[in-house]
């Protein structure tokens, strides 16, 4: 697995995707191995390597033009695996069917050693069930195909509590049972589905990474609904900077949503953080603390 570093600060992303977003944050990392600016690092990341296509080999400035990008060969070749998982499924549960069966003539209560194990070491419904990285766009997708995709993220982003449904929805989904990447363990830590493996995590550590990976699923849903709904995107947009000021920017998920009344708001009380550093808007700071409360307590 590829990993990439981030010159400055010397933290590896294994995704280059992460480390562009780690250089475009709006709070500059601190310069520990290079004096190096984040514009010159972007520039040599976009510039020398760009962002290929791994169906057809095309080449992107950005992985956001690529994930964009329509390759036909990819779609070929997801269609056939979605074929093969289905006749898999099939020929899995027929095997089971065989397998119970078998286990009564033979009178045996020892079922365990014939029960199908996930990867986890958990079962459902005796199916394997590979759990995805919290931070895996291939736990969107169906969310981005859904046919009421543009009603089903206006009634989350209208809602005062929509995001907390969005992490129902998306890590809780019964239907959805390989996002189930996150969970409680104890009052003081939560353990997270990292890099393919289960990462016990304090509860402070564990609530950054959570807000990282919902600013990677809403990265994607905004662009989406930027580039396919334009038009409902733009009957939208207040609901929208309302959902940036009152969720995004709390959070600091830095969604490409357009205010145009942001740089009018010059003279707000601002707080000293202590643990960064710097100061913030006073307001944003007690939403911040508001909504990381909210994500605690939905974590299962």
């Amino acid at each position: 697995m590829s990993e990439y570093e981030c010159k400055r600060c010397g933290v590896i992303f294994d995704v280059k995707k992460n480390l562009v977003q780690h250089l475009k944050k709006k709070k500059e990392c601190i310069s520990i191995n290079s004096e190096s600016s984040r514009e010159e690092l972007l520039n040599d990341i976009i510039e020398k390597e760009g962002v290929e296509c791994e169906g057809c080999g095309k080449k992107y400035s950005n992985i956001y033009n690529m994930r964009r990008h329509s390759c036909k060969l990819v779609e070929n070749v997801k269609e056939e695996l979605e074929k093969r998982i289905t006749e898999l499924e099939r020929m899995l549960k027929k095997e089971q069917i065989n397998q119970v069966a078998k286990t009564i003539d033979n009178s045996t209560t020892n079922n365990d050693n014939r029960r199908i194990k996930t990867i986890d070491n958990s079962t459902t419904n005796n199916i394997t069930v590979v759990i995805n990285d919290i931070d895996s766009l291939e736990g969107i997708d169906y969310i981005l195909k859904d046919p009421k995709f543009v009603e089903k993220i206006l009634n989350w982003v209208t809602d005062k509590k929509g995001l907390l449904k969005y992490m129902d929805d998306r890590y809780y989904n019964p239907k959805r049972p390989e996002n189930r990447g996150i969970r409680k363990l104890d009052n003081e830590n939560i353990e997270l589905r990292m890099r393919g493996n289960w990462r016990r995590c304090d509860n402070i550590t564990a609530l950054g990474a959570i807000i990282e990976s919902m600013r990677i699923d809403w990265d994607s849903i905004i662009g989406k609904i930027k580039d396919d709904y334009s038009e409902e995107y733009g009957s939208n947009k207040k609901e929208m900077v309302v959902f940036k000021r009152e969720v995004s920017d709390p959070l600091e998920m830095e969604l490409d949503i357009t205010d145009d009344e942001e740089e009018k708001n010059g003279g707000k009380e601002m707080v000293y953080i202590e643990d960064k550093h710097m100061y913030k808007d006073e307001e944003l700071v007690k939403k911040e603390k508001v909504w990381k409360n909210r994500i605690m307590k939905s974590v299962k």
